[in-house]
């Protein structure tokens, strides 16, 4: 489990004060601490607890069903916010808990549906709470509510993956940890205003704090992730491809396993590139200079299918498997998402919102009208069988639809894995975490078979497993050396 640490700005060595502890918080006064922790013999629920920072004077706060996804306190000290329910069967979202009474009131739903609120913080006056929303399994929003309730303002102009949320010491802009550039980066904004770009020293910086004193710390993320490929049938020997001292994340590997695309920042930011599992030199494909995503090859080997952000959403784009110009394939509004190739390879499944709600929709590669073929679902793969192969946004489950039928679940893939499957011409591969480590597993009539495992630490919140379509060979993204330090820079604006 984890522990809490508090360590001085001048001090030496950090000390200890609580284990299984998340996401702590100060109170006003900086006697104590408030951080959440999972109740001892209750699956599933949380509670808060209190120490002072010399580890004494541990105490339950309140308990039941709240989440370990974000705590604050408000400036007078009476209230925490919490994310959780203020009722039994009632939405999750951000709850105020009164102090002096236990007393819950609901902030927010969670924006309804599978979206979800998470890592609250109150403004220095105690009237707004900033905090993040959840739209999809990789991407979120930062809004702005009244600590009194009413409407909630976005203060983010586009969807990205943030990675913590503060304000700053005068209460006029928020800062967050967002890659809505590709790379993590420290942004400010106000409502109704473009966020503006941080510069600090990090190669990717996340989680920041402030203090009314002007004070800035946050994480500084030094993760080397790779890509490794193995064949299916000796895992073992499985070995890292195309490394490099940054990130290459998001294999997808050619159809016949001899070739993999990748998504690496080598240089700079995250681009499209692709080079021969064998040996020899990756070569680059795209020049987007923004966040890139989910690369998928063509059944036929040629090209690959991606999505990247343009403008203040996801498009899809194709792109030849030897080089030259991308070709955008939507251009839409809304998010276009998740590509998969359709089996004859005339068309991609992505997902998307254009129609006001999640659905799979299929977009002819040589031109023609988008059709939408699956409701409910943000990701789907043809399998050889026929079947629509399917998971739906904030769920976990895999399902299966045939032409003409209902959705039928056929595998228990976690929510978080939504992207770590893949339909092949010799069966559906997935993800499997029911035994603690990760493995791959390939779905058959009487359960899951295992076909690998010992995969070491894999990469976060990506799509870390792809699968050749012939079942000659794995890859998956995996984290060969991290290291956190954590900065702080004084000086911040103070009202």
């Amino acid at each position: 489990p984890s522990t809490l640490y508090v360590q001085g700005l001048s001090a030496s060595a950090p000390r200890a004060v609580a284990r299984g502890a998340r996401h702590p918080a100060w109170s006003p006064d900086g006697r104590s601490i408030a951080f959440v922790r999972s109740l001892p013999g209750a699956e599933g629920a949380h509670a808060v607890y209190t120490v002072s920072e010399y580890g004494t004077d541990e105490r339950l706060v309140v308990g039941g069903d709240l989440a370990p996804t974000g705590l604050a306190w408000t400036p007078d000290g009476a209230a925490l916010v919490a994310v959780g329910r203020a009722a039994p069967g009632g939405p999750q979202g951000l709850v105020v808990i009164d102090l002096a009474t236990g007393a819950r009131r609901q902030l927010t739903d969670g924006g309804g549906g599978a979206t979800r609120d998470v890592l609250p913080v109150v403004s220095p006056d105690g009237e707004r709470v900033a905090f993040m929303r959840w739209v999809d399994d990789s991407a979120s929003h930062v809004y702005v509510v009244p600590f009194a309730g009413g409407d909630e303002v976005r203060v983010t102009d586009r969807t990205s993956s943030v990675a913590g949320v503060a304000w700053t010491p005068d209460g006029r802009s928020v800062v967050f940890s967002s890659d809505r550039t590709g790379l993590y980066r420290l942004w400010a904004a106000e409502p109704g205003r473009a966020p503006r770009r941080l510069a600090v020293p990090a190669q990717d910086p996340g989680s920041p704090t402030t203090s009314p004193a002007g004070v800035l710390a946050y994480a500084d993320w030094r993760y080397n992730t790779n890509v490794w490929v193995a064949p299916t049938a000796a895992p073992a020997e499985g070995r890292a491809v195309h490394a490099s001292t940054l990130w290459e994340e998001e294999p997808a590997l050619s159809p016949d396993g001899a070739r993999v695309a990748f998504v690496s920042t080598r240089g700079g930011a995250p681009e499209l590139w692709a080079g021969r599992v064998d040996g020899g030199e990756a070569v680059r494909l795209t020049d987007h200079g923004g966040a890139l995503h989910a690369p998928r090859w063509s059944p036929d080997g040629r090209a690959i299918a991606y999505q990247a952000r343009t403008g203040d959403g996801y498009d899809v784009y194709v792109v030849s498997a030897e080089g030259g110009r991308p070709r955008r394939l939507t251009d839409h509004p809304a998010d276009d998402v998740n590509p998969r190739w359709s089996r004859d390879g005339r068309s991609v499944l992505v997902g998307s919102e254009r129609g006001g709600a999640w659905a799979v929709w299929q977009i002819p590669v040589e031109g023609g009208a988008a059709r939408r073929v699956l409701d409910g679902a943000f990701v789907a793969d043809e399998g050889a069988d026929g079947a629509l192969y399917s998971m739906r946004p904030g769920e976990a489950g895999l399902y299966a639809t045939r032409p003409g039928g209902e959705p039928r679940r056929v595998a228990d893939v976690s929510r978080s894995d939504w992207h770590n499957w893949a339909a092949t011409s010799v069966g559906v591969f997935a993800l499997d975490r029911s035994a603690g480590a990760p493995r791959v597993v390939r779905i058959d009539p009487g359960g899951p078979t295992v076909v690998a495992d010992g995969l070491g630490e894999l990469t976060p919140f990506r799509a870390t497993l792809s699968v050749a379509d012939d079942g000659s060979a794995l890859a998956w993204g995996r984290v060969d050396s991290a290291e956190n330090d954590i900065v702080v820079i004084e000086g911040l604006g103070r009202p």
